[in-house]
């Protein structure tokens, strides 16, 4: 039996990405998930990733949202309007494309 090929598609802003926590080094504190290396006190130390990584899951001040739901459902407080995040409206418009174009592929 053959295998299929799969083609991994463009990946898009706000999608859920994995990669490996498992390390034989143990002073690689730099390859530690932010999220996760907030619960050892490091993060004053956190590089760009793992930055990205603890806001993943950090509420927004202003909606108590996390960045995943904002980006999937957009936001219509005007300060959240005025940093550049879409409108509930335009995420709507965007998912509808979206699932769209994936039905006719």
């Amino acid at each position: 039996m053959a295998e299929e090929i799969k083609q991994e598609r463009p990946r898009e802003k706000g999608e859920v990405r994995i990669r490996s926590n498992v390390c034989t080094d143990p002073d690689a504190w730099h390859l530690v998930p932010g999220d996760v290396a907030r619960n050892y006190g490091l993060q004053g130390q956190l590089n760009k990733e793992q930055h990205n990584e603890l806001m993943y899951y950090e509420p927004c001040a202003v909606c108590r949202r996390t960045i995943f739901f904002i980006t999937e459902d957009g936001c219509d407080y005007p300060i959240c309007r005025q940093q550049g995040i879409m409108s509930h409206a335009e995420a709507a418009r965007r998912k509808s494309r979206y699932s769209d174009s994936s039905e006719t592929a």
